[in-house]
């Protein structure tokens, strides 16, 4: 069994369209069948930091077109350090949901999430508060290339500034958290005028806020939630 060992195969036949269907799943990853009409999975990779532990060439292997929802645990032992190189998750071109937990990241590059153009739900806490020395910082581009994205949840990540127009390159966004980051000043969400227009949630709960201004929030003329909370 030794000649397998480098790619961790879990076998399971299901019936899905009067045909046997055959998923091979990444080694550090399991999955779960989510939609068997669809032939579409749930794939579940716990590693030790995403980056050196996480080759999207692996996915290759793995009929990456079925798969359409991606979870990664990072280990959330301190000082294992994280990083996302630019279109890291290309392969996985069918994703419309991408959870990333725990991988201590320092920076979103631009084009990070580029080929993704389906994606619509995207978590990334990297819990850089048990890491008080790092912090997340975004680049104007770092969410470019996913255009159908309805929800983003960016809590938990040491974030102390945004870049102007950061979340414009994604027209369809809803619902926006951004708890428990160290912002100041809710002009620097820069969600107003058309970067916002379909914005129903923002959720900026455990954040520094000392600054509201009015003029902020003019133009958001979807928004029915907008949540301050420091508990």
């Amino acid at each position: 069994m030794r000649a397998v060992v480098a790619i961790h195969v879990l076998w399971s036949v299901v019936a899905a369209c009067g045909a046997t269907f055959f998923y091979t799943a990444p080694e550090n990853c399991d999955w779960t069948l989510r939609d068997a009409a669809r032939e579409e999975v749930t794939l579940s990779c716990r590693l030790r930091t995403i980056g050196s532990d996480f080759d999207s060439s692996n996915f290759s292997l793995s009929q990456a077109e079925h798969v359409t929802e991606l979870r990664v645990l990072c280990s959330d032992v301190l000082f294992f350090q994280s990083s996302l190189q630019p279109r890291v998750f290309q392969r996985l071109y069918s994703l419309d949901t991408l959870s990333l937990e725990h991988c201590k990241l320092t920076e979103l590059r631009p084009g990070t999430f580029l080929g993704l153009d389906g994606m619509r739900r995207l978590t990334v806490r990297s819990h850089n508060s048990d890491w008080s020395a790092m912090a997340l910082e975004l680049k104007t581009e770092s969410l470019v290339g996913m255009p159908h994205l309805e929800h983003l949840d960016l809590g938990q990540n040491n974030i102390w500034t945004l870049p102007g127009r950061v979340f414009c390159p994604l027209p369809a966004l809803r619902h926006l958290y951004l708890t428990w980051n160290r912002l100041q000043d809710v002009s620097e969400v820069d969600v107003s005028g058309n970067c916002g227009a379909h914005l129903v949630i923002l959720d900026l709960s455990g954040n520094d806020l000392v600054v509201l201004p009015e003029a902020e929030l003019v133009g958001l003329d979807s928004l029915r939630a907008l949540h301050l909370q420091y508990l």
